[in-house]
């Protein structure tokens, strides 16, 4: 990983409930590679996007009850576009993702895999337990 600077590439959010609310967010080393499905055409990973503790894409699955390996949710849009690897190898590139794990966020920011699991909200939630969601 080589970060020469930082470029501010989008909009601000509302992700964060209460501003001012005292709220954690851990950086984690994220790999394009591991995220390239969540980036949109832009190649830029969206805030309220799940993550894994160790920067991967979530993975939940249907069941008696569901299972997931939420960790926390992307505080800030990062963008992968130009990122560069040791190797030189575009998926080998990474980037330092902020990762929200304690604090209120807004319920609706949050993209949850509702859609495509049966009970997939519901124990992604409850896998962010130090989460409340508004």
């Amino acid at each position: 990983m080589r970060q020469l600077d930082y470029t501010i590439c989008c909009a601000k959010g509302k992700l964060r409930a209460i501003a001012g609310d005292h709220f954690i967010a851990l950086p984690i080393k994220v790999k394009k590679l591991d995220v390239a499905a969540l980036l949109d055409s832009n190649e830029v990973l969206k805030a309220g996007t799940l993550l894994t503790k160790d920067g991967k894409a979530v993975t939940t699955k249907t069941g008696t009850p569901a299972v997931t390996d939420a960790y926390g949710v992307v505080y800030e849009d990062v963008s992968f576009k130009g990122s560069m690897s040791q190797d030189g190898i575009a998926g080998n590139a990474t980037e330092v993702v902020s990762l929200f794990v304690h604090g209120a966020l807004y319920e609706e920011e949050v993209k949850f895999s509702d859609d495509t699991v049966t009970g997939g909200k519901d124990v992604e939630k409850a896998a962010l337990k130090q989460i409340i969601f508004i």
